[in-house]
Order: C-alpha cells, then sequence, then structure tokens
C-alpha cells in the first residue's frame, strides 16, 4: 500500500515546520520505507502497518 501525506495550512500561512518535523519522526520511528519530496511524504507498507 502506498499513502501520500501532504499537509497545508488551513486558516493561517504559519510556519508548519515543527509539525511537519514531528511527523516525519514518527514515521521514521516506524520503520516503515518513506520519502520526503516537496509537495508531501510517500508512505510504503502493508495496509496494515499504514493504518491510522
Amino acid at each position: 500500500m502506498l499513502v501520500f501525506i501532504s499537509v497545508a495550512p488551513a486558516d493561517k500561512w504559519e510556519s508548519m515546520s515543527a509539525d511537519v518535523a514531528e511527523s516525519l519522526r514518527l514515521i521514521r520511528e516506524s520503520g516503515l520505507d518513506h520519502e520526503l519530496t516537496a509537495m508531501g511524504t510517500l508512505i510504503e507498507g502493508s495496509r496494515r502497518r499504514c493504518s491510522i
């Protein structure tokens, strides 16, 4: 299964770098294969492991 995550502020154009960094930390700790791109993060794994 492939999952693509992209984050954009809904009401304010404030920096979300801390939120993105925390999300990436959790993804890395999960051990799932992932790729960080300019537009978002691609995660690859079984349906069970990719479920929230």
